[in-house]
């Protein structure tokens, strides 16, 4: 709370200053560290930038979590006590994120929230599967703060085994398959130690899209996973560096 009012991560300090929110972080280090750019300088190409930040920050962050603690989180939090699982939502600095978590712990794949939040996963997979029809990148031809941003949902998708929603979406493979290089080739040991960024298991794809109840595996994973994803997000920035 000292840091961050909202009492969430991340929280960036530089020079002493303080800067919240994951898409104004990125924004910042662009700014103060202007050797290695990572926003396209055609207009265009950073209103891309922006576009995938804004979905981002409105839509996918949350339905993210609502998908996380309907499957992976969900089976530990079913062993607490009622008054202990209250005690966890209480943490939670939002009541609108309190509200849905309490809902996909008690409904687990039938809560009302999750067919909404698997939507706007596709909806991000589907703009990512078009980006790629006019470049490599989301951008363009640069890799930029676009993918940097949807690298950790992409990520998590895969930590709960939901890549199976990109089966029909050819863009999405190869830009996550290009990006899974990037970060290799930045020298991230975890990703070498445990066979790239999808080494992971968790609840299967087709449980979280079709409704089925999902496998109680995988929680311990994705949380060991979860607590590295901002520093995979650090091994991204570093990743900018361009390519031999």
């Amino acid at each position: 709370m000292k840091l961050n009012p909202n009492a969430v991560v991340p929280t960036l300090v530089h020079d002493g200053r303080t800067v919240i929110e994951s898409s104004v972080i990125l924004y910042y280090l662009d700014e103060a560290f202007t050797q290695m750019p990572l926003m396209p300088r055609d207009p265009l190409a950073r209103t891309k930038v922006r576009y995938f930040n804004k979905l981002i920050d409105e839509y996918v962050h949350n339905s993210c979590t609502i998908l996380t603690f309907a499957t992976a989180f969900r089976p530990a939090l079913l062993r607490l006590s009622p008054q202990a699982r209250e005690a966890t939502y209480a943490k939670s600095p939002s009541k609108k994120r309190t509200e849905f978590k309490r809902d996909v712990i008690a409904h687990g794949l039938d809560s009302i929230y999750v067919g909404e939040a698997v939507e706007h996963h596709e909806k991000l997979l589907t703009w990512i599967d078009q980006a790629m029809q006019a470049g490599p990148y989301l951008a363009g031809d640069t890799y930029s703060l676009a993918d940097i941003a949807v690298i950790p949902y992409v990520l998590r998708l895969e930590l709960l085994r939901l890549s199976r929603m990109w089966d029909k979406r050819p863009g999405v493979a190869a830009w996550w398959e290009r990006l899974r290089a990037r970060v290799d080739r930045a020298g991230d040991p975890q990703s070498h130690e445990r066979g790239g960024l999808g080494a992971v298991r968790g609840p299967s794809a087709r449980s979280v899209v079709q409704g089925a109840r999902p496998a109680q595996s995988g929680l311990r994973h994705v949380r060991r996973k979860t607590q590295s994803i901002f520093s995979r997000f650090t091994c991204a920035i570093a990743a900018s560096v361009p390519e031999a």
